[in-house]
């Protein structure tokens, strides 16, 4: 079972401030894992606080998708 520890907002976050939210939120809850959609700010994150970064799946069906078909005329009119 999993759940939402933390949604927050910002004009824009480094890694070094989620890692330190990441470390707040770790003092009174035990996170096992991150499910995140893997920006470079976030996985630097995960790394900096030595935690498990779980790809989101949607972010990775779609990634695998614009990589098969990005030329595609299809998959273009689509997006």
């Amino acid at each position: 079972m999993f759940r939402v520890l933390a949604v927050e907002t910002s004009k824009g976050w480094s890694s070094e401030m989620i890692s330190q939210r990441l470390t707040d939120v770790g003092r009174t809850h035990n996170i096992r894992y991150v499910i995140s959609d893997g920006g470079i700010n976030l996985k630097c994150a995960l790394r900096l606080s030595s935690l498990v970064h779980v790809p989101d799946c949607s972010h990775v069906a779609a990634n695998a998708l614009a990589r098969q078909y990005t030329k595609h005329e299809g998959y273009i009119s689509l997006k």
